[in-house]
This record gives structure tokens, C-alpha cells and sequence, in this order.
């Protein structure tokens, strides 16, 4: 049921799309108005030198020295604009993204990157969840790396129930934070690109040897003070030259001793200043937030380093960065090589990384955890049908009214109830091609996956216990392992067993997709009878599709444990017809003639036979 507290999210996204655009008009008129205003100024100013060249009067320069700093000013302010419209056109894209997801139509959108998927997992190709059009694609508002894995791991790994039920009060509390989810998107989005583990690493890592010398911190002070004192006693001429040669001479076999340390923190910070620029932006979007739930409020808290802002502390370290890549802008390094510019910079950033480095993986964590949870609170707001389910530690439990795909476009997505406890642990569906056996399956696994992540599901009910998944949907055989998908199902069919018997927490939920397909009808049933058997015994709960109806006889052996279910189809004026809904019993047709027809393949029984 809908949460009439929460804002229709249509409306909501609207709105602040339209007060998005509206801005950017403005920005748009403000800088063609600033662009006029500096063609104007230039030619004020040529004007004006040019009548002080032909007149030869002096009292013209007064209004070129004008122009030229009402054009300086406009220059400064006018690339601040331009900076504040590619903010404004990052908010509007995220608007327009957003109103995508409405409308079903988030496939261009999202991350569909497959390197979060551990080797061998046991259902996340099975559910989709990851890559083009999955379930990844459609959460995922995470603009960091680290913030992308912890999601992955969400869906890869489920959560203690305490845990699960602490991500949905806090999702309770995000999801009508339109405008934090925002700022986040428009404060990182090159984050996902440039490598931020590399600032993480940089800050756990050891001071470099040479900037620990004793006598380098008094020569950073003596040493451009004795040259300064040196040079005006020259000037003064109370002193020869030589002194001041000395020691710049001094000076410059420090540089040299230091050179490499310099070269390459120059090279990391050049590297890395994008991802800390952005970092900087992220962390003051969500530092200063006001949180009810204690987990929202732990981890913002957690952010902190001796009570400073992150932000605070971010801002401290782009300052020194800033002063460090000064010295190599041209002509300044002539003044500060004898003030020993860069020795003092590479001192301050260590002082930084003693301080605040080894926080920027904390930092970076609790990022993390807010992308995360924001990216679920996001699709909670947009799917206000959805329910948070109901979390039992007593199970084996999965319980649900009106299940559907959360990926499916919801007008055309068909709900089943589905029942699956300690007294009817499983069920076995028989049904004809596309009739929707597999598609059920998936239901069921994805649903339990969001279950277990926190977020809310497709369903007006649903109750389980913790449960370990396994899924033979997408198994597929390997060339190149020289694998066939016989002996792939049978390897994750083993996998499957394991966590049904040795699964320290929960109970196993299988899901096998035309079990033991890839041989004869007797050794099927035989070896199907032995595996249904089996899981059944570890109390796991699961579903079993198959087309073989020689497989729908095991039912009768181990009911009420395993019940026969079945999806069926309807032919009408030789047009198939689905309609995706479980049905108890056996199906009593099939529909493989029906649709070689459909495509074109009419066999003939004389060619058949």
C-alpha cells in the first residue's frame, strides 16, 4: 500500500526538475549578459587607448586602467558562472533521469559494469542482477567506487536481519531526500572514473625517508633566512655577494636530495586532486545532515576526525595542495626556490597525512555506506506500491501476496503468491514454453535479495526468514574451461547442496531452472528425486521448473513437503496466449508444435518421422 506520507514522487521529481530548468534559464541570460558585457568593455577600453595614443594625453589611461579591471572582474565572475551553470545542467540531467526511472526507461541510464560479481557466484547471473538491464543498472546512484562494491555486496551477501532491519528504518528517513540525493549526484560524478583508492592509499602510506632527516626541518628555516639576511647585507653593502651565493648553493643541494620525492608527489597529487576535489563536495553534503535513525546518525558521527568536518579537513589538504603546484607555475618558482618553497609544502602535506590520512579510508567508508543506502531510499521513493517485507528469524520462511519482477514495467507485470514454510517447503512448476516458470523464479530470488539488502519489495506482503540463495537459472557452459553446461549445473548444484547443509546462518532458497536437463528422462528423475530429497532434509525452501512431467510424480512422493504447481497457456484463433499465472496441479499441455508453427517451422510428419 502506498505511504500517504510520502510525496507522490512524479510530482516531487517534477517540481524540482522544473525549478532546475527555470535556474539554468537564468544562469543561461546572466552569462550571455556577461559575455556582452566584456566584448563591451574590451572595446571601451581599445577605444579609450587609442585616443590616449593619438592625443598623447595621459588622462586617458585612467579610463583604460578602468576598463581594464571592470574586465578582469567580469572574467573571474563570469568563469565562476560558467562553473555554476554545468552544475545547473548536472541537476536538471539528474531530474531527467529520474523521471526516466518513472517511466520505465532507465535501460541508457546507470552502471552496468559485471566486475562486482565474485567468480562463481551462486545466483547473482541467475537474477540479473548485474550488468545491462539489471537490477544494479536500475538502484545504483552510487558516484564512487567504493560506494558501487558496497552495494554489489548487499545484493551478493545478505545482511543479519538486525542489521536489514536498521537499513529499512533508514531508508524510511532517506527517501523523501530529494534534494541530499542530488547533491551527492551533482558533487561526485567523476568519482566513478578517477581512482580514489589511490588518495586512500596515499594517506595510509609511510612519510618517505628523506623527509624525515633530523636536520631537514631547521634548514627549511635557517637556510632561506641566512640567504634572505645575506642578500640585503649585499644590497646594503655591508657584505660581499659571495655569502648569498653560498647559500642558494646550500639550498639548491637540498632541492637536489629531494628531487625524486618531489617529482613523484607531484605526479599523485596531479593524479589525484580531481577525486579529492570531489570528495571534498561529497562529504559537506552529508557531514552536516540531521539524523533520526541511530545508524544514519553513528556513521555520520563516524566521519569525523577530532571532531573537524571532513569537508574542513578535505579543504585544509586542496589548500596545500594548491600552494605546492604554485611553485611550478612559471615564474614563481624564481622567488620561491630560495624560500625552499617545496620543502616546506611536502612538510605541510606530511603534517596533513600524519593528521587526517588515515581517516580518508573512514571517509571513504561511510561514503560508502550513504551512497548505498541513499541509492535504495531513492528506489524506495520511486516505487511507493512496494512494501518493506516482514523479517522472521524463525524459518524456514518465505511468504509472500501479489509477488512480481521489480524490473518488469509494472503495468504489465503479473503478481503470484507464493507460500514456502517448514510444512511446504517446496514447489515443483511444470509448464509449456514462455509460459513464465522461469521468470517466477527470478521473482522469488530477487525479491529475497532486496529483502535481504533492506530495501522494499515487489509485493503487497511479504514474510521471510534469513535464507542463503542459489539459483541454476543462467548456468551456461565454458569453451574455454572446456565445461559443459551439464557439468557446470551439476558443480553449482553441488554448491547448492553445501549451503543447504553448512550454512552457519539461515536456510538455504534454491532455485533450479529445468533440473538435470542436459540428460535421459531416467537418470533425471532418479537423480532429481535424490536432490530434491536431499534439500529438503537441510530444510531449505525453493522452487524446481521442469518440463519433464515424469519429474511431476515426485510430488505425490513427498507431499506436502513438495507440491506440483504448473503455468499454463491458452491458443485462440492460433495466437498463444500467456497469462503468467500459478496454478496448482500439473500442466496438462504443451505448446511446442504451437509455436514452431508461430515462427515459421511447420514439421510435417513425414519429415519428422
Amino acid at each position: 500500500m502506498r505511504d500517504c506520507r510520502v510525496p507522490d514522487p512524479r510530482d516531487r521529481y517534477s517540481e524540482l526538475a522544473a525549478l532546475r530548468r527555470d535556474e539554468a534559464t537564468r544562469l543561461d541570460r546572466q552569462d550571455r549578459s556577461y559575455s556582452h558585457a566584456r566584448v563591451a568593455t574590451f572595446l571601451c577600453g581599445a577605444g579609450a587607448l587609442v585616443v590616449a595614443l593619438v592625443t598623447q594625453q595621459p588622462i586617458w589611461l585612467a579610463p583604460v586602467g578602468l576598463a581594464a579591471a571592470v574586465f578582469l572582474t567580469l572574467i573571474v565572475r563570469h568563469e565562476r558562472l560558467a562553473r555554476r551553470l554545468v552544475e545547473s545542467s548536472r541537476r536538471t540531467g539528474y531530474y531527467a533521469r529520474a523521471l526516466r526511472r518513472l517511466d520505465e526507461q532507465w535501460q541508457d541510464d546507470g552502471c552496468v559494469d559485471r566486475s562486482f560479481v565474485p567468480p562463481d557466484h551462486p545466483y547473482a547471473a541467475d537474477l540479473d542482477l548485474f550488468g545491462p538491464g539489471s537490477l544494479f543498472q536500475r538502484i545504483s546512484e552510487a558516484r564512487t567506487q567504493r560506494g558501487q562494491r558496497r552495494l554489489a555486496a548487499w545484493f551478493c551477501e545478505p545482511a543479519p536481519f538486525p542489521e536489514v532491519a536498521a537499513r529499512q528504518r533508514s531508508l524510511v528517513e532517506l527517501r523523501s531526500r530529494c534534494e541530499l540525493r542530488e547533491a551527492l549526484a551533482v558533487a561526485g560524478p567523476d568519482l566513478a572514473v578517477v581512482d580514489v583508492e589511490a588518495t586512500a592509499a596515499w594517506g595510509r602510506a609511510p612519510t618517505p625517508g628523506r623527509l624525515t632527516a633530523w636536520w631537514l626541518g631547521p634548514a627549511a628555516w635557517v637556510l632561506p633566512a641566512g640567504f634572505v639576511v645575506s642578500l640585503v647585507a649585499a644590497w646594503q653593502q655591508w657584505l660581499p655577494l659571495w655569502p648569498a651565493a653560498v647559500v642558494l648553493a646550500l639550498e639548491a643541494l637540498v632541492m637536489h636530495r629531494l628531487r625524486h620525492v618531489i617529482s613523484q608527489t607531484r605526479v599523485e597529487l596531479e593524479r589525484q586532486q580531481p577525486a579529492v576535489a570531489a570528495l571534498g563536495r561529497m562529504l559537506s553534503c552529508v557531514e552536516t545532515q540531521a539524523f533520526d535513525e541511530p545508524s544514519l546518525r553513528n556513521h555520520s558521527e563516524h566521519l569525523r576526525v577530532d571532531e573537524a568536518l571532513p569537508s574542513t579537513q578535505v579543504s585544509r589538504l586542496n589548500r596545500r595542495v594548491s600552494f605546492f603546484e604554485a611553485y611550478f607555475g612559471g615564474w614563481f618558482a624564481v622567488i620561491a626556490f630560495p624560500l625552499l618553497w617545496p620543502v616546506h609544502c611536502l612538510r605541510a602535506l606530511e603534517a596533513w597525512r600524519r593528521e587526517s590520512g588515515p581517516a580518508v579510508d573512514r571517509w571513504l567508508d561511510g561514503l560508502a555506506e550513504f551512497e548505498a543506502r541513499l541509492s535504495l531510499a531513492a528506489y524506495a521513493f520511486e516505487n511507493p506500491e512496494d512494501t518493506f517485507p516482514v523479517l522472521d528469524e524463525a524459518g524456514p520462511r518465505f511468504v509472500a501476496t501479489a509477488l512480481g519482477h521489480p524490473l518488469l514495467p509494472r503495468a504489465t507485470c503479473v503478481a503470484n503468491d507464493i507460500a514456502l514454510d517448514p510444512t511446504h517447503q517446496a514447489l515443483l512448476v511444470s509448464g509449456s514454453n514462455m509460459s513464465g516458470k522461469s521468470t517466477f523464479l527470478r521473482s522469488v530470488g530477487i525479491n529475497a535479495v532486496l529483502a535481504q539488502a533492506g530495501a522494499p519489495v515487489r509485493a503487497t506482503h511479504l514474510a521471510l526468514s534469513p535464507l542463503r540463495i542459489g539459483a541454476t537459472v543462467r548456468v551456461e557452459d565454458s569453451l574455454q574451461a572446456g565445461r559443459s553446461r551439464f557439468y557446470a549445473e551439476i558443480v553449482r548444484l553441488k554448491a547448492i547442496v553445501d549451503l543447504a547443509t553448512d550454512a552457519p546462518t539461515g536456510h538455504a532458497l534454491f532455485l533450479l531452472d529445468e533440473v538435470f536437463h542436459g540428460t535421459n528422462s531416467r537418470d533425471r528423475r532418479i537423480s532429481a528425486s535424490a536432490l530434491i530429497r536431499r534439500l529438503l532434509a537441510a530444510n531449505a525452501v525453493g522452487l524446481v521448473t521442469t518440463h519433464d512431467l515424469e519429474l511431476t510424480k515426485i510430488a505425490d512422493e513427498l507431499a506436502p513437503r513438495l507440491r506440483n504447481v504448473h503455468f499454463c497457456d491458452e491458443l485462440r484463433d492460433d495466437v498463444l496466449h500467456f497469462d503468467y499465472r500459478v496454478r496448482p496441479g500439473v500442466v496438462q499441455r504443451s505448446n511446442a508444435q504451437a509455436l514452431m508453427q508461430a515462427v515459421g517451422l511447420a514439421l510435417d510428419d513425414q519429415v519428422t518421422a
